[in-house]
């Protein structure tokens, strides 16, 4: 397995379908060969073969492998991104230990002309959603909404609490900042800013409904969970499929 491989995740559940239909196009776009896996120690081979022959009948071009891995262990693979359907206890499992993008695919799958939204608020995990956010936009010729909601004004990207509408206009400054270097990067990707007074997870989840795909940090500011509280419950809530970076 290489690195620029993608991984997805199946136990034969329909949200695993979802995933596998998800991940054969995404490794179409990237030109990548597709690892499909299971680590249900229920399933058959027979089923991971029948999953492995329909992902090369949806694409042929795409090189499609099964493996059986046993025990676990998925989430220390060295992919591209791994692929994950519904939100369930494998998906969250994943999504926290991962140390690579994790795309847990729920809700409806948009066509290539809805954008993806990046939900940025000046941490780490933010800067990395809009680096991989991008790549995915220019390889898709999608637009993209790099989205701030900052929720009050003691935000830690906003420095210290300002008041009224300077709030806002240090939001919109924070956005325009971290988001330039990248357009630089990718100037043939059309970038919407937004910021916002309201808390990100409702924020988020509504941009998500006309989105096809949400790109977030798993950790914001606070550090000490492998997942934040935001991208644990877009897993959940999220109307389009959710891709996690670090």
């Amino acid at each position: 397995m290489r690195k620029t491989d993608i991984v997805v995740g199946v136990d034969g559940s329909p949200a695993s379908w979802d995933a596998l239909y998800w991940a054969v196009h995404e490794a179409y776009r990237w030109r990548a060969d597709l690892h499909v896996v299971t680590v249900d120690t229920r399933s058959t081979d027979d089923r991971l073969a029948r999953m492995v022959a329909d992902a090369r009948r949806l694409e042929p071009s795409v090189r499609i492998t099964g493996h059986l891995i046993r025990g676990g262990g998925v989430a220390a693979l060295r992919c591209r991104m791994l692929v994950v359907g519904g939100a369930g206890g494998f998906s969250a499992e994943i999504a926290a230990h991962a140390t690579v993008p994790v795309v847990v695919v729920r809700g409806r799958l948009g066509s290539e002309e809805s954008p993806i939204v990046i939900g940025v608020d000046g941490s780490a995990g933010a800067e990395a959603a809009l680096a991989v956010g991008l790549g995915e936009a220019r390889l898709r010729g999608s637009t993209v909404i790099a989205a701030f909601a900052y929720g009050s004004a003691g935000h830690p990207w906003l420095g210290r609490p300002l008041g009224g509408g300077s709030v806002h206009c240090s939001a919109y400054a924070a956005v325009e900042t971290a988001v330039t270097p990248w357009q630089d990067k990718f100037p043939w990707v059309s970038v919407e800013t937004m910021t916002t007074a309201e808390q990100p997870l409702p924020v988020l989840t509504g941009l998500s409904s006309h989105a096809q795909l949400l790109v977030v940090g798993a950790q914001g500011h606070d550090a000490s969970e492998s997942l934040g509280s935001v991208p644990a419950r877009l897993m959940h809530r999220a109307h389009c499929p959710v891709m996690i970076v670090r």
